[in-house]
């Protein structure tokens, strides 16, 4: 999401105003830009490094998602790598 009065180029908005599902990998530096991205659909977010201290609160570091029937079609686990952390 670009910082300041900038916003998203509308073709962005459009796409992820229909997708099913936004996955989002972190550094939404504020909270305001969750909830503009929540006013558009369901999100799936973690907090990143660049996140202010409301972000941090409001998010986990770690998410993990599983979809499809009985949850075995696919899986995604959502980390942001902290410094000193080690896989």
């Amino acid at each position: 999401m670009p910082r300041g009065t900038r916003r998203l180029p509308e073709v962005c908005v459009s796409r992820l105003a229909t997708a099913d599902l936004i996955l989002h990998g972190g550094d939404l530096v504020a909270l305001r830009v969750l909830r503009e991205l929540e006013s558009l659909g369901s999100v799936i977010t973690v907090h990143g490094n660049v996140d202010d201290a409301e972000v941090r609160t409001a998010l986990p570091g770690v998410r993990e998602l599983e979809a499809g029937e009985r949850g075995s079609d696919w899986s995604v686990t959502a980390a942001r790598r902290a410094a000193g952390w080690r896989v």
